[in-house]
């Protein structure tokens, strides 16, 4: 993803329903937030749809004066000079606790509500029976570019990966000129079943990895080139029982624009 991308996905929030629905919320700031100076640098308004982000974008995260050096946090006085130098604190009012009036008028994030496609016959699930009334309880964004990608798992450990049909920007209630920007789609491109026991409370979470868990995977990974393991989007799906690591290897093939139809990319 660009700078640009993920300084914006920085601030998108993803909502999950117990029946699968997904809606976004585009841009979410706290009223002091703590930003990586090269993401905050990388903010710029050549993502943005319309006039309604540019302005807010002034009076937030842009404006100098909000801008307040970050106090190194108790018992890592070995980090504040990299966390000084690396980080940005930024403090604005243009929130429910601030300038309450405005906010309400023009910057609160529009609902952006994935409708899911679903053709019936086109594509055959392999669910078994026990996941079909099997409600959803964890959601992650795995990719953004070239298209974002989104897995969501139900309690019974079906992991779904989905495929949205644009990027998950800004969008603002107050703004009539993006009313008609905010449709967004999906639909369900894979599926990869944990096949987890038995369990009283089931329960599955899905996670980004951390550096180090990201370097584990590629060091044991079964892939021979690490350098391609390395551009592979990974996320790790959790079981009271089961920790496993699903990588996505077709979206190297759409990021490298090769023809290769859908039948014959290769499996999550």
């Amino acid at each position: 993803a660009s700078h640009n991308e993920a300084a914006w996905l920085a601030m998108a929030v993803l909502f999950l329903s117990t029946r699968g629905h997904i809606s976004v919320y585009n841009p979410v700031l706290p009223a002091f937030a703590v930003l990586p100076r090269a993401l905050l640098d990388s903010v710029h308004t050549s993502g943005c749809v319309g006039g309604a982000c540019t302005a807010w974008l002034a009076r937030t995260l842009l404006c100098s004066a909000n801008h307040e050096p970050v106090a190194p946090q108790p018992n890592l006085a070995h980090h504040a000079t990299v966390q000084q130098k690396g980080s940005v604190g930024v403090r604005h009012s243009l929130h429910l606790h601030g300038q309450a009036a405005e906010y309400y008028r023009l910057w609160r994030p529009m609902e952006q509500s994935l409708a899911e496609e679903r053709v019936e016959g086109e594509l055959l699930s392999p669910r078994s029976p026990r996941h079909h009334r099997s409600k959803y309880c964890s959601l992650q964004l795995v990719a953004c570019s070239p298209i974002p990608i989104i897995a969501r798992a139900t309690e019974t450990g079906l992991v779904e990966i989905l495929v949205v049909s644009g990027a998950l920007g800004p969008r603002f209630e107050g703004s009539d000129e993006e009313a008609d920007g905010n449709v967004l789609a999906c639909a369900v491109f894979e599926e990869v079943d944990l096949v987890v026991g038995q369990s009283r409370v089931p329960t599955i979470r899905l996670s980004a990895p951390t550096a180090a868990e990201s370097q584990a995977v590629i060091t044991n990974s079964i892939t021979s080139n690490a350098a391609t393991s390395a551009t592979i989007p990974m996320f790790f799906a959790r079981t009271r029982t089961l920790v496993a690591a699903i990588e996505i290897p077709w979206i190297d093939v759409m990021v490298r624009g090769l023809g290769t139809p859908a039948d014959g990319l290769p499996p999550a």
